[in-house]
């Protein structure tokens, strides 16, 4: 490592404590420090890192090995790939980096997979006759269940909801930071 770079990654902490939760700074933290030490060991400097030498590191990555024996999986490599693209970003925004060698740096495809495990309607069904109480706590357990049947909203969303996010009459519910944090409304 560098002189500057200790300084540059205490920047690029501060940076990412502004809007991203812990362990993602501490994720994409430990992807960089990572990175550097393989561009350390073969003497290249953050100035002289290019698209080249990033396609070298994601090939690098494919060959890891874990301790199991098994290689990282793609989304571990996308994740250790998504956390240089937001450095080299920084680096850019903020006039470390004239240019930034991972904008075009394409991440391995992950594979589009549907849960393993649904309930069936039946399963909804007697989950639901469970619940045979009429007391308020009971009705709320009925109501976040059928919810999340009827809407395939993560437990996070729903539990995020508000009054306001709920519109009986138009009978939609907003969610406002779903995944992304990208806004959704269900019917």
């Amino acid at each position: 490592m560098s002189a500057k770079e200790p300084a540059l990654l205490r920047a690029y902490q501060q940076d990412l404590g502004s809007y991203a939760s812990p362990r993602t700074v501490e994720s994409f933290l430990s992807a960089v420090k990572a990175f550097l030490s393989w561009t350390g060991e073969r003497g290249l400097t953050l100035i002289e890192i290019r698209t080249a030498d990033l396609e070298a590191y994601r090939a690098a990555l494919q060959s890891v090995r874990q301790q199991n024996g098994k290689p990282y999986s793609i989304s571990t490599q996308a994740g250790y790939l998504v956390s240089l693209k937001s450095f080299f970003r920084f680096l850019c925004r903020h006039g470390y980096a004239l240019h930034d060698p991972a904008a075009n740096l394409e991440l391995p495809r992950r594979d589009k997979r549907l849960p393993r495990v649904l309930l069936s309607p039946a399963e909804v069904r007697r989950m639901l006759e469970g619940i045979r109480e009429r007391s308020p706590i009971a009705l709320r357990d009925r109501a976040l269940i059928e919810t999340l049947y009827a809407t395939g909203l993560r437990v996070s969303e729903l539990t995020h909801l508000t009054l306001y996010d709920v519109d009986t009459e138009e009978r939609v519910v907003r969610v406002i930071l779903g995944k992304g944090g990208r806004i959704a409304g269900c019917r």
